[in-house]
Order: C-alpha cells, then sequence, then structure tokens
C-alpha cells in the first residue's frame, strides 16, 4: 500500500467445517454465545504499560468452550489440509487486499457493523453475496488470542424484511458474526484460567475501548472485559486467505 506506514498483522486460524447448499436445505439462524462477566473490565489495577498487538498461539494447539456459559479449553487443532477448502472461491471483499492495494473497507472488530463499524459502508448488494463459491451453509471459525482459541459457527441470517430467507452464508453473516461473537463477555472462570499479564492487557484494552466508543458514538458501553479484548490493539479487520499448511482459513487482523 503506497504512501501509508506497513502495520503489523496476526493470523487468526478459522476451523474449517463448510457445508455445501443441497436443494431444499433448511435456513438456519446466526448464533452467537453470550457470556457472563464482572461489572469491571479487570479485577486488576491497571498499571502504565504500551498496549501490545494480539499475539498467535502455537500452531497445533487450540482452545474452545465447552458451553456458551464455561471456560475455554485446550484441544488439538486439525493438520491435514482441506481439500473442500481449498477448492472455494472467497468473495473479494473478504480476501486480504494485495500490499499494493488498498482494501475496500475499514472495519473495527469494536465497533457495530451496522453503524460506524465499517467505513465506507458496504453496500446491500455486497454485504449479501455469497461469502465463498460455491455457496456453503456453514462456517466453523476459530479466533485465536493470547489466552484462549474459541470456536465460532457461521448460519445464515435472519433475511431483512420483505426478503426470503438465504440457504448459504454470506459476506454480511461473515462480518456480523464475527463482531457479533467478540461482543461475548468474559466470566469469572474465563478470567480466573487468563495470567496476570493477559489481565492487565486485556483490561487496558477494555478500558480504551470504552473511552473510544464513548467519544466516537456519545454513549456508555457496558462495563465488562469482552473477547474482543482478548486481542488488544489488533482489531481491524484485515480479510480472510487460506493457510495453505492445514488447509484453514486465516483471518488477518491489524493495529487499529
Amino acid at each position: 500500500m503506497s504512501g501509508q506506514p506497513r502495520r503489523h498483522s496476526k493470523s487468526v486460524h478459522f476451523a474449517q467445517n463448510d457445508t455445501h447448499i443441497h436443494e431444499g436445505t433448511p435456513s438456519p439462524t446466526l448464533t452467537s454465545s453470550t457470556l457472563s462477566s464482572p461489572e469491571l473490565c479487570s479485577p486488576l489495577p491497571l498499571p502504565h504499560l504500551t498496549l501490545p498487538n494480539s499475539p498467535v498461539s502455537p500452531v497445533g494447539q487450540s482452545w474452545s468452550p465447552a458451553s456458551p456459559s464455561t471456560a475455554l479449553f485446550l484441544h488439538p487443532s486439525p493438520t491435514r489440509p482441506n481439500a473442500k477448502l481449498m477448492s472455494l472461491d472467497l468473495d473479494p471483499y473478504l480476501k486480504v487486499p494485495p500490499t499494493n492495494q488498498l482494501p475496500h473497507f475499514t472495519f473495527d472488530l469494536t465497533r457495530d457493523p451496522q453503524g460506524m463499524g465499517i467505513r465506507p459502508a458496504l453496500p446491500k448488494a455486497v454485504l449479501d453475496q455469497p461469502a465463498v463459491q460455491p455457496p456453503v451453509a456453514k462456517m466453523s471459525i476459530t479466533i485465536t488470542s493470547e489466552a484462549f482459541q474459541w470456536v465460532v459457527e457461521i448460519k445464515p441470517g435472519l433475511p431483512d424484511d420483505n426478503e426470503r430467507p438465504k440457504e448459504y452464508v454470506t459476506v454480511k453473516d461473515v462480518l456480523y458474526g464475527i463482531y457479533k461473537d467478540l461482543q461475548s463477555k468474559l466470566n469469572e472462570v474465563d478470567q480466573e484460567k487468563m495470567s496476570r499479564s493477559v489481565l492487565e492487557k486485556a483490561g487496558l484494552a477494555c478500558q480504551l475501548r470504552r473511552e473510544r466508543i464513548k467519544l466516537l458514538e456519545k454513549r456508555n458501553e457496558s462495563a465488562g472485559l469482552k473477547r474482543v479484548d482478548l486481542l488488544y490493539k489488533s482489531h481491524r479487520f484485515k480479510g480472510l486467505a487460506v493457510d495453505r499448511r492445514n488447509g484453514n482459513w486465516v483471518l488477518d487482523v491489524e493495529d487499529m
């Protein structure tokens, strides 16, 4: 990207579990877990520190929630290439742009994409496009942070007024589904499994997020650590690509 400083980007692994569309496939609804949270951004006092990028967990390891209200636990990650995924063609608006090309849009993962989170706003025709070709009925996405790695299941969302339900995952479903999951709050069990260092960095990210929302959107953001705070300052959506080592989707995020 000419004329602009190069941003540091991080990778978030997408565990693929796509289902191709067949005639008569029912249209499921978009789901996302909701976690309870304590009242404060962090249970620890925040020292003066510089907020780091969100590091990537070691290859071949991942964490996933046993249920929407429990902590995230370690389990092995698949390593075999996914031939089905390798044959899918990702929508251009979801791809990582070449280094010499400006992105189609900027998406701050801490802000609502239906509000000011995506700029410039994407046309409805773009949002309604299939996320991949051929279209699929489900995408399982694994998001990685320093503390945890968890699975997000993306399904076709509810249609707008006077529209028929779609039977495939759209660009909108992917962008909105990621945002919705990252808004989930971390409960006390999750926080007990986090190191003091992670709690301090996530707590600072929470504090900065709330201050930014208050400044930009003139509203008070609810207290409590959210999953997006585990990404620290690397909360700008960059795009998706394919990890050639294991055939999984990879989400690139970069500093805001």
